[in-house]
């Protein structure tokens, strides 16, 4: 049988900065019209409906309203119609739709914004970004609600001017203050990567560069070791705290039951759980990413090794 102890969770040194993005991204999908309001997703969708020729403006609408759409505008020398349906449907109308004779093409409302580089002044160095296509992507992701990213460490320091505004009251289970501080600095890293100011002229650019939230929920001493009890206590308090994202940089071999049912009370809430793994090499699986519903991150170099 797997031993219950406590086992003491040292500090790893890195965590892929890919991973962290697609982790907040599926964090805002998967948490979406449960535990946390923030992170709902729309009630409705818009998709645009090129209908066919001759088909009059009442005709298009009366189709649409018969699929389940609601119109709201058209642009009628290109025989568009823009429409609204119900987000947990869209996928199904817009088949049905597409189905229908009179009408040749179904597509969904875009959201387009002009690119740049970041004003960040030490973004050049961060390789791991253009790595990831994420110069590609900043500034044309429009986030509508909030994600909030627990990082179970040693804390974040929230004086930080890349850091400041975005870090939320979090909490230690040492003396159940905030968390907002960090003797160690490994926390505020970890949230550096997550969130740091983006285009602010100082500086790194985080990967969630906008409505990306850092919750601190200090379960690391100031030498970078933090006991089983300390983790499993961050681990439900971020959960009933409206955590979307539960990141863990911290890892040991040793199985424990205890922390198995705080990771699985966390993902029964819908949340992400991430844990890092293989950072020092080595090939013997650790914990809690081994962890059942944990996603496992393990860090590369420039030349994806």
């Amino acid at each position: 049988m797997r031993p219950t102890q406590p086992h003491n969770r040292s500090i790893t040194t890195s965590l892929t900065v890919a991973t962290l993005w697609l982790l907040i991204y599926l964090g805002a999908l998967m948490c979406s019209g449960l535990a946390a309001p923030l992170l709902q997703k729309p009630d409705k969708v818009t998709l645009i409906v090129k209908m066919a020729k001759g088909v009059t403006l009442a005709q298009a609408q009366a189709i649409v309203r018969g699929h389940g759409g609601t119109p709201k505008a058209s642009v009628s020398k290109l025989d568009l119609q823009i429409i609204e349906v119900p987000a947990l449907a869209a996928e199904a109308i817009a088949k049905e739709l597409k189905g229908d004779a009179q009408i040749l093409r179904v597509e969904q409302d875009h959201t387009r914004r002009w690119q740049g580089t970041p004003s960040d002044t030490q973004y050049s160095n961060q390789w791991a970004l253009p790595k990831i296509a994420w110069d590609q992507v900043y500034g044309t992701a429009n986030p509508r609600y909030f994600t909030k990213v627990a990082i179970l460490d040693t804390g974040v320091d929230a004086t930080h001017p890349d850091l400041n505004t975005v870090i939320v009251p979090g909490y230690s289970i040492f003396d159940a203050s905030n968390g907002m501080t960090d003797e160690n600095g490994h926390g505020t890293w970890l949230a550096g990567i997550v969130a740091a100011r983006t285009d602010n002229l100082q500086g790194i650019a985080g990967v969630g560069y906008d409505h990306v939230q850092v919750m601190p929920v200090k379960v690391l001493s100031a030498d970078g070791l933090g006991q089983d009890s300390d983790i499993i206590q961050g681990v439900m308090w971020a959960t009933d705290n409206g955590a979307s994202v539960i990141l863990m940089a911290f890892s040991n071999p040793g199985f424990s039951d205890a922390l198995q049912d705080a990771i699985d009370y966390a993902w029964a809430h819908n949340i992400v759980l991430v844990a890092a793994v293989g950072n020092d090499g080595s090939n013997i699986a650790t914990f809690p990413a081994g962890d059942r519903g944990v996603v496992g991150v393990s860090g590369t170099d420039q030349n994806d090794a």
